[in-house]
């Protein structure tokens, strides 16, 4: 799967700080999954996301 430069840039700044290959997979797991929730809020237009 090819990652955003978003995710990327994320992935070489935390390989620059030596943090451990699980860490960086678990973070850019719950990168992803964050903004696909709240892009999935934005299409919804649910009334959670008018509270942000």
């Amino acid at each position: 799967m090819r990652q955003s430069p978003f995710l990327q840039s994320v992935h070489q700044e935390m390989l620059r700080r030596r943090y451990a290959k699980r860490t960086i997979e678990t973070y850019l797991h719950w990168i992803s999954v964050l903004a696909s929730f709240r892009w999935y809020l934005r299409l919804t237009k649910s009334p959670v996301s008018s509270l942000h």
